[in-house]
């Protein structure tokens, strides 16, 4: 197809989308192959096919009161990740696309799923020892799969090989490493799930950070929870991914040092009905709440909580074993006093200390009543067609110290991320 043809089947708002993506952050010419500063184009090439996937480990069952559940983990990798120098910074991979990824199983419904980062001795990477898992997107390829949000032109599909008319977005994690469970213990539900079916091919953009002055190699962790094929009786579930740069890459200006601002995403006209099962948010550090709003109404407030390195540790050790994790403030009154304890003690990059968005909580109808859950209240149960969402990202660097490009002034590109599950109906066709 000319391009020229192209420019003109996509909407004006996916044309502005892709002169920013050109126009944008560093490193999008060697998220997609071309000019790699970091390594020369047929070790780029080695590597992405390495990130195919490195073995996959049985875990214990983490979803026990689901019949027949497995749980599995895949090491993806490994990435090299270029340090800051000896003068200080960050070093990024970014934006790294694997086309094509080892799946947890062929024909099956997923009920859930967490990312991780490892070295490779199987130690967590993490904030500690100047490791981020920035930002990570799996993407399910295959057909009936299509992306709510972005239905006729998206970067980040494209570069895994895709376009949003025969893929979808069905998980992301930044460093907060939030569990997703489709059956989660408030919901009092043992039959939802995400479809894979043979022909599906996963797909995985990986982002990582790495404070330390000389390069390191890690791998990205994937713990899956799944029941082998499809069930009568399972309903499915449809992710719906917002994003302040919805069809692009997701980052935009981080404004100058001591702003306090908020960035609105495109409104998205909900285009398919079920029922809204819960939210998660993501945010960089600086950012104070992500708003979902229907109709003008705001109906999920995802907030952040700001920790230590020893309790990003504890929660990602957590989060490994599958548990639900109750460190997330669930109103805001709580999450103030993160934020009074956050201007103790810094935040945005450093090697080591201070304290960083460890947690985001998750919207949901707390079904069970069951008490400590990182929750926030779902403001909504029903997802019609016609319905008019926005999301909306809040930052105020003067509340959390926000992050820098290297040992400038000069604030990072941030992120407003929030992606919503809905179970519907329809069946997927195979």
């Amino acid at each position: 197809m000319k391009f020229s043809t192209l420019i003109t089947i996509i909407s004006a708002a996916d044309a502005v989308t892709a002169v920013k993506f050109i126009l944008g952050p560093p490193g999008w010419a060697q998220a997609m192959g071309f000019n790699a500063t970091d390594l020369p184009p047929a070790q780029l090439s080695a590597r992405q096919a390495k990130s195919v996937g490195v073995g996959k480990t049985v875990l214990k069952n983490r979803n026990p009161n689901i019949p027949n559940a497995k749980s599995v983990k895949i090491r993806y990798g490994p990435f090299g990740v270029n340090g800051g120098g000896p003068n200080g910074g960050e070093g990024m991979l970014w934006n790294n696309p694997s086309p094509t990824i080892t799946k947890p199983c062929s024909d099956c419904m997923l009920l859930g799923m967490n990312a991780g980062l490892e070295y490779l001795d199987g130690k967590d990477a993490n904030t500690d020892t100047g490791l981020w898992l920035h930002h990570m997107v799996l993407f399910n390829i295959g057909k009936g799969a299509w992306d709510a949000t972005c239905t006729t032109f998206g970067l980040p599909h494209m570069i895994v090989g895709s376009m949003p008319a025969s893929s979808e977005r069905i998980f992301s994690s930044g460093n907060e490493r939030t569990t997703v469970f489709f059956n989660p213990p408030w919901y009092n539900t043992t039959d939802i799930g995400y479809p894979v079916y043979a022909a599906d091919r996963f797909g995985l953009i990986t982002d990582l950070m790495n404070m330390n002055p000389a390069r390191k190699s890690v791998y990205l962790t994937m713990y899956y929870d799944y029941v082998e094929g499809h069930p009568a009786n399972y309903k499915e579930v449809k992710p719906v991914w917002f994003d302040v740069a919805q069809c692009g890459i997701s980052e935009v200006s981080g404004r100058a040092p001591g702003s306090k601002f908020d960035i609105k995403a495109t409104n998205w006209i909900s285009n398919f009905e079920g029922e809204v099962l819960h939210a998660g948010g993501h945010l960089h550090d600086g950012g104070t709440e992500l708003d979902l709003a229907v109709d003008g109404k705001v109906v999920c407030k995802s907030m952040p909580t700001y920790g230590t390195d020893a309790e990003a540790l504890t929660r990602a050790s957590a989060a490994i074993r599958g548990e639900i994790l109750p460190l997330i403030p669930s109103d805001k009154s709580e999450a103030a006093a993160s934020v009074a304890a956050s201007n103790k003690a810094g935040g945005g990059h450093s090697h080591t200390g201070g304290r960083h968005i460890i947690a985001m909580t998750i919207c949901s109808e707390n079904k069970s009543g069951v008490q400590g859950l990182p929750l926030s209240p779902m403001g909504i149960k029903t997802l019609k067609k016609g319905q008019n969402w926005q999301l909306r990202a809040f930052y105020d660097y003067n509340k959390f110290a926000g992050m820098k490009k290297g040992n400038t002034n000069t604030m990072s590109t941030v992120m407003g991320i929030s992606i919503m599950y809905v179970k519907t109906s329809v069946k997927r066709a195979a």
